[in-house]
C-alpha cells in the first residue's frame, strides 16, 4: 500500500521527482556552495506551499459551489411559498368581495334594514 506522498503526478511519484531533483541540487551545492543550499530549501518550501494553496483553493471552490446550490434551493422554496401565499391572498380577497357584495345587497347581514323593520313591528 502506497502512502499519500507516493501519489502519481505527471507519470512519476513525488518521491521519484524529488530523487531526480536531488542530484541536481547536490551538484549545485558543490559548485555554488551555501547559497545553493538556501535556494534548495526555499525551492522545496515553495513547492509545498503552492501545493497546499491549490488544495485550499480547490476545497474553498467546492464549498462555494455547495453554498450556491443551497442558496438556489432556498430561493426556489421561497418562490414556491410566495406563489402559495399569493393564491391564498387572492382567495381571501374573493371571499371578502362576495361578503361585501352580500352586505351591500342586504342579503347577508343580520342587521339589514329589512330585518330591523320586521323586528321593530
Amino acid at each position: 500500500m502506497q502512502s499519500t506522498s507516493n501519489l502519481y503526478v505527471g507519470g512519476c511519484t513525488s518521491d521519484e521527482r524529488i530523487m531526480t531533483e536531488f542530484p541536481f541540487l547536490l551538484e549545485a551545492v558543490k559548485a555554488i556552495g551555501f547559497p545553493a543550499l538556501i535556494f534548495a530549501i526555499w525551492y522545496f518550501y515553495h513547492k509545498s506551499e503552492v501545493k497546499a494553496r491549490e488544495q485550499f483553493h480547490k476545497a474553498e471552490s467546492e464549498r462555494f459551489q455547495q453554498i450556491l446550490a443551497q442558496m438556489e434551493a432556498r430561493h426556489t422554496q421561497t418562490f414556491e411559498l410566495m406563489k402559495d401565499a399569493i393564491k391564498s391572498v387572492q382567495h381571501h380577497t374573493m371571499i371578502l368581495a362576495r361578503i361585501e357584495n352580500k352586505i351591500d345587497n342586504s342579503q347577508f347581514c343580520p342587521y339589514s334594514p329589512q330585518k330591523r323593520s320586521n323586528n321593530e313591528q
